[in-house]
């Protein structure tokens, strides 16, 4: 017997065929990096109480009632090692939104079948068409450099086959020879959010189990200047199991790095803006189905409603209100964002995070200041609470 080390702990995650039902890890793919600090897993019990009078003062001890287990999991703000693909911790973010798309292998832009390019419209081949879809975020090498773009428009008539994004290019048009990369994307959807078996090994002798855990909430951390994000994400499920056995299992990790935020951009509806700090968050309600006939209570869950909200800071100008009139006006705005890992070579990135979120209000416009440089605090909510998070 020993005791355990806090950094000998690894965490599996398997997506459930049957609700409730667990799914051990099978492999050590299914292993995910987490965060030392902030990761957990707790049961609890739901504790009836019992007011009878029994001839005393003294307080009967209640029944215990249903059960439940929750999780935090905190996991470094990066994508995949190969680009366009699913990040190491898909099922969580997955879990969280509902639904993804992807474009597997990246294509190279073309006027040969008639498409014409300009500074906002890359042309592709007929072939190409349909692989993309709005609000993906792509990596689009135009003349050695990397831009970042959000997909705005996509026309998929043969001899026009193109996308449109934003921003823009300062000069010049996209054209034949340009890449446009693959890319996984997740983004919301009413049904389809897929239950999860956790497993917490701890030095490879013993595991908790959480057991038809829905994402709760998912939140963007440390945004901010010269950090490392995360993303921490809260779980709720329906049953906790520990036993005295590991895996078996050597844990195998994506060997992606987390990017530093630097170089990050932030942009309002396609246009920079210098902030120095982003939050974001997606808070899921899970209602659980419960009935007299299950013997712990619950018979499964849904995630019936859900909340994209955030705040960033940009510096106070003197001569711009900007963000007063969209607040005065409620006038709505798409917020964009990424991280990404400098490449070998200059202008070139890779191993990129973005999130684009449509259709913002502000909710508060207060201010701060960092070393007596004035800031505007702008939290926001989506209307509709639509995200959506794409990995280069």
């Amino acid at each position: 017997m020993s005791d355990v080390i806090k950094k000998n702990t690894v965490v599996y995650v398997k997506a459930e065929v049957t609700e409730g039902t667990y799914v051990a890890p099978a492999a050590g793919g299914d292993a995910i990096q987490t965060l030392a600090d902030g990761l957990e897993m707790s049961p609890t019990k739901e504790l009836i109480d019992r007011n009878i009078a029994r001839g005393g003062i003294g307080k009967v001890a209640g029944r215990p009632g249903q059960e439940s287990v929750t999780a935090t999991i905190p996991v470094e703000f990066k994508a995949g090692s190969t680009e366009g693909s699913a990040p190491e911790y898909d099922l969580l973010i997955k879990g969280c939104l509902g639904a993804k798309r992807s474009v597997a292998t990246g294509v190279t832009a073309s006027t040969a079948d008639g498409a014409t390019g300009s500074a906002s419209r890359v042309p592709l081949a007929n072939a190409d068409k349909n692989k993309y879809a709005v609000n993906d975020m792509v990596k689009i090498r135009h003349s050695s450099v990397d831009y970042i773009v959000r997909v705005t428009t996509v026309n998929n008539t043969d001899g026009s086959v193109s996308i449109t994004v934003e921003p823009a290019l300062a000069s010049g048009s996209f054209g034949s020879g340009d890449t446009v990369s693959a890319v996984t994307t997740y983004l919301c959807a009413d049904s389809g959010h897929d239950t999860l078996s956790i497993t917490k090994e701890m030095e490879g002798a013993s595991v908790e189990k959480g057991i038809g855990c829905r994402v709760k909430s998912m939140a963007v951390n440390n945004f901010s200047t010269g950090q490392i994000a995360d993303f921490s994400f809260g779980l709720e499920g329906l049953s906790f199991e520990r036993a005295l056995s590991g895996t078996g299992l050597t844990a195998a990790f994506d060997t992606s790095e987390p990017p530093l935020i630097l170089g990050a951009k932030v942009f309002i509806d396609g246009v920079e803006i210098e902030v120095n700090e982003v939050s974001v968050s997606v808070e899921n309600t899970v209602a659980f189905k419960t009935a007299t006939g299950a013997a712990k209570g619950k018979l499964g869950s849904r995630i019936t409603e859900r909340v994209v909200q955030g705040s960033f800071n940009p510096y106070k100008q003197d001569d711009d209100m900007d963000f007063y009139t969209k607040f005065n006006a409620t006038t709505t705005f798409g917020l964009m964002l990424y991280a990404y890992n400098p490449a070998a070579t200059a202008g070139q990135k890779e191993q990129i995070v973005a999130i684009y979120i449509p259709d913002c209000l502000i909710t508060e416009l207060g201010e701060s200041d960092q070393d007596g440089l004035m800031q505007e605090n702008v939290s926001f909510a989506a209307d509709g609470s639509d995200i959506y998070v794409s990995f280069i």
